[in-house]
């Protein structure tokens, strides 16, 4: 039996105004739903504000469509096992039930009418013709002109629909064309001229969909694909793929171009490696936020991170400067480290609260309502650093020099 589609669709508040996440929300309009005999609910696709798809996806790519469909199937059996997906669904869409009316183009020819005509006629017969668009803020809305459904033909109506021949006479459209109920033919996309079809399901947050993805890798790796047939994720996870690899040599052209530059301001090749020491401290700091908080580890916290060695770094500058002076004044090392530590101690401990509550912190409450793309930077910028000036700490030391006051807090 033919399955029949309803859509409802709600628009959420902006993020400043609602107090439910978008997952939330799903969840407070599924327990309401009603619950009725052959009835299934579906959410739609999750998307966050910047209009990329969460959840996972999986895209087939094939030649033949009744392939595609039957393998579809499958994984859409195999994805709705793992834990933490739903609304598992595919871009099939079922065809709606039609009236094709075929026309027998020789024939309409003999009366001198062209297929165009006959087209134009029903068009008008049935009462629905779309004119023109109306553009509103948000998107472009189709303006459909329609007549009252009472003034629409039926089927034995359209059957009765009369034509003028060249020589002057009516021929009724049953005399033209055969008349057949039918399905519409169902919906493929297509891409690098192959045929696709995507399997996805929905998540409780993008890191639960990031953890996800090994294990559809490791679920695909058991589905039989015939020769020809192709697997891969979905668009916005190769996306994010892209955005990762891109991350990782900026990273690393960030990490030599600060030792570079420090070499040439200490002109010597072992104070950077000195203070690039600490930069690993920070990454205690880094994986504390993510796994407590649930943040997933995305370019833009890359971005926090590269703003995080910024920062250490440039704690670290000073740091080392200071103990340089001290040993130009004829300190031991030992004595220098020592007095230079105690000294920037608390400079750095009291720039840390201005760090995060001025710099970051507006950044780290972002909305996640909205699924906020700032909200990994500002809090892995945060907590890092935090975590990185605790451990630049001298030691037991417990009295502070009186001398250091606002010239240290300016350069920290």
């Amino acid at each position: 039996m033919r399955q029949r589609r309803g859509t409802i669709s709600a628009r959420l508040v902006d993020a400043d105004e609602g107090h439910l996440t978008t997952m939330e929300a799903q969840t407070a309009i599924r327990s309401r739903l009603p619950e009725h005999v052959g009835v299934v609910y579906k959410m739609g696709r999750s998307r966050s504000w910047t209009g990329n798809l969460l959840g996972v996806e999986v895209q087939l790519k094939g030649v033949d469509s009744a392939v595609l469909e039957v393998l579809a199937e499958d994984v859409k059996e195999r994805l709705a096992q793992l834990p933490g997906v739903s609304d598992v669904d595919t871009s099939l869409e079922d065809g709606d039930e039609e009236i094709r009316v075929l026309v027998d183009r020789e024939q309409a020819l003999g009366y001198g009418l062209s297929p165009r005509q006959v087209a134009t006629t029903i068009s008008t017969a049935l009462g629905v013709r779309r004119t023109t668009s109306f553009k509103a803020p948000e998107r472009e809305i189709g303006v459909i002109v329609q007549l009252e459904e009472a003034d629409r033909v039926n089927l034995e109506q359209l059957k009765n629909t009369s034509f003028e021949s060249r020589d002057d006479t009516r021929v009724q459209l049953a005399a033209l064309a055969d008349f057949s109920y039918a399905q519409a033919p169902r919906s493929l996309q297509r891409e690098d001229r192959q045929q696709t079809l995507n399997v996805f399901a929905n998540t409780a947050s993008r890191n639960a969909a990031y953890q996800l993805n090994p294990q559809v890798e490791q679920m695909m790796q058991t589905v039989a694909l015939p020769p020809g047939y192709s697997w891969q994720f979905g668009q916005a996870a190769r996306w994010d793929a892209q955005d990762t690899d891109g991350s990782n040599y900026t990273l690393l052209f960030a990490m030599l171009l600060i030792y570079l530059i420090m070499a040439s301001l200490f002109e010597s090749l072992v104070h950077p490696f000195t203070i690039m020491f600490a930069i690993p401290f920070s990454l205690i700091g880094v994986a504390a936020a993510l796994w407590s908080l649930d943040v997933p580890f995305d370019p833009n916290a890359m971005l926090g991170m590269l703003i995080l060695f910024g920062i250490v770094v440039n704690n670290g500058i000073v740091l080392i400067d200071h103990i340089n002076q001290y040993r130009r004044e004829g300190m031991s090392r030992h004595e220098a480290i020592l007095k230079g530590g105690q000294n920037r101690m608390r400079p750095m401990g009291l720039s840390t609260p201005a760090l995060v509550a001025a710099g970051v912190n507006p950044e780290s409450d972002a909305p996640r309502v909205a699924h906020g793309i700032w909200h990994g930077r500002g809090l892995l910028s945060a907590l890092g650093s935090h975590r990185t000036r605790r451990r630049q700490r001298p030691g037991d030391l417990d009295d502070p020099d009186p001398g250091v006051g606002a010239d240290d807090l300016l350069v920290a």
